[in-house]
């Protein structure tokens, strides 16, 4: 197998500690009544960034090490989730609807670094009031994992 070639056998032990860990993967969190959001596991490790073929700013390829697992949506985000999440926090100053194009199944696709970190903060706080369960739909308590951005 050409991937186990590239990988060294600390690397394969690390891989199966976190396929055998305590933490749920996926996970999901039911923002309201009709919206689920699905995150998955993202282990600690090291990758390549960059290129070398890219524009200026993905210059140079480097090497990037994630040193605690953390959750991200599984996929982009949808507006529904966005808005479901915004509009339970009546008081917050984001957009329910940050985006040229309108509906549900539709991505957001205009807000910026600080909207982003604002969102992961209200999803934080909403986790301990919401329906957190894994795949096998038992519940899960998060109180010591952080679903705010990985470099907070």
């Amino acid at each position: 197998m050409m991937l186990r070639k590239h990988l060294r056998q600390t690397d394969l032990g690390k891989i199966e500690k976190l396929v055998n860990s305590d933490l749920p993967n996926p996970l999901y969190i039911q923002l309201d009544s009709s919206v689920l959001l699905e995150l998955c596991l993202i282990p600690p490790g090291r990758f390549r960034m960059g290129s070398r073929y890219g524009g200026l700013w993905e210059h140079p390829v480097h090497w990037v090490e994630i040193t605690r697992p953390f959750y991200m949506g599984r996929y982009p985000m949808l507006q529904s989730e966005w808005r479901a999440l915004v509009d339970s926090y009546p008081s917050c100053d984001l957009n329910p609807i940050p985006s040229n194009f309108d509906g549900d199944r539709l991505p957001v696709e205009q807000v910026n670094w600080h909207d982003v970190m604002q969102w992961c903060d209200l999803l934080q706080g909403n986790a301990l009031s919401s329906r957190i369960f894994d795949e096998g739909g038992n519940a899960v308590n998060l109180t010591d994992v952080s679903l705010g951005l990985p470099s907070e």
